[in-house]
């Protein structure tokens, strides 16, 4: 029991704190804009930087995690986190702006396959999973808050820096509290693994759904910023209000969790995805009030996707490499998902931001009817 709570507490930092410190870039869009002179576009392709980075660091990660253990790969994380702010913090100009985010997105690639493989091996896997997924809803909610609140009050780069020490506190219990696991089998047993039709049609679902939550949440902000006048700081309101909508995923993880528990999971998955496209169509035609009210119970519905995602892939991979499949399945998710951050500033640039999430919408219908293929299996 004492094992399993510190894997909860260990993982629990490092989801917050990876979805925390991602989020920081989109609440300060507006201030980099202005800061550094570029445009929207330059902006998306600074976004795919870091993400980008995210997912291709996650497929090697995952097969590190199988071959040397979870909880180097956490350490590597959290240290390697602390790393990559010192270079942030101290930039002074776009190309070591870029370099600090890609740094950052290459070491918050590792966490997920070592975090949701530490999870995976725990009692009552989609109760547990629902509560790191909420620590990550937690991070991605506080991620906008940290981002433009700090910004507004001091500056940018000491919202990187309190992350920071955060990323040193879970580096340090995770070092003194974990246990040293080891690889569930020989080297050789990971060269030889194959995916499956299954592990194929799950991995294309979670590119389709990872391209269009990065770009929603990536743009959001800034369209709250333009579409929701409250009379205040243009960055705080893009930043609060996004924070109010990441905090309403708690209840979509929780509500994921508990239905994944209780209906197939590949049945559940048409679902979690399919229902967040009529609020991605609305989303591209509503303003203030409204608009707030759509994006809330997207929210809550785009959330819930993760616990049934991650639970199914844990139901359709042995134990000895389920650290691999979380590695690709993170990749693809963030890798495929960065690009939407370069395609969302030429729509933004080029027509206007509110085109971005109806285009999103269009995205996820490949995804929902792989995932009707993968129901019938």
């Amino acid at each position: 029991m004492k094992n399993r709570n510190n894997i909860l507490l260990a993982t629990s930092i490092g989801h917050f704190l990876v979805h925390c410190i991602t989020l920081v870039f989109p609440a300060i869009l507006i201030i980099l804009r202005d800061d550094f002179q570029v445009s929207l576009i330059q902006l998306g392709e600074l976004g795919t930087i870091q993400f980008g980075f995210f997912g291709l660091a996650s497929i090697p990660a995952g097969w590190l995690v199988d071959r040397f253990g979870s909880k180097n790969v956490l350490l590597t994380y959290f240290f390697g986190t602390v790393l990559s702010v010192i270079c942030i913090s101290t930039s002074h100009s776009f190309s070591q702006l870029a370099f600090g985010l890609g740094l950052l997105g290459l070491f918050s690639g590792l966490y997920h396959p070592a975090g949701l493989n530490l999870v995976s091996h725990t009692k009552n896997i989609s109760q547990n999973m629902a509560y790191h997924g909420i620590s990550g809803s937690l991070g991605l909610t506080f991620g906008p808050i940290i981002g433009a609140g700090i910004s507004a009050i001091i500056d940018w780069k000491i919202a990187y820096i309190i992350l920071a020490i955060l990323a040193l506190i879970g580096g340090i219990f995770t070092f003194l509290q974990l246990k040293l696991d080891k690889p569930a089998g020989p080297p050789s047993k990971h060269y030889r693994f194959k995916l499956s039709q299954t592990h194929y049609v799950i991995l294309a679902v979670a590119s389709i759904w990872g391209f269009a939550h990065h770009g929603l949440f990536n743009y959001l902000p800034i369209y709250f910023s333009e579409a929701v006048n409250w009379n205040i700081d243009d960055v705080v309101t893009g930043g609060m209000l996004t924070a109010f909508v990441l905090i309403l995923g708690v209840l979509g993880q929780i509500i994921g969790g508990k239905l994944g528990a209780n209906i197939p999971r590949k049945k559940l998955l048409v679902w979690v995805v399919g229902l967040n496209i009529p609020f991605l169509l609305l989303m591209g035609y509503s303003t203030g009030v409204l608009l707030i009210l759509i994006v809330g119970v997207l929210g809550a519905v785009n959330f819930t996707f993760q616990p049934v995602n991650n639970s199914l892939i844990a139901d359709v991979t042995p134990k000895g490499n389920r650290g691999m499949v979380y590695g690709l399945s993170m990749g693809v998710g963030y890798g495929v998902g960065s690009l939407a951050a370069t395609v969302g500033g030429y729509i933004g640039e080029n027509y206007q931001l509110s085109s971005i999430f109806p285009f999103l919408a269009i995205v996820l219908v490949p995804g929902v009817l792989l995932a009707l293929f993968l129901s019938k299996e």
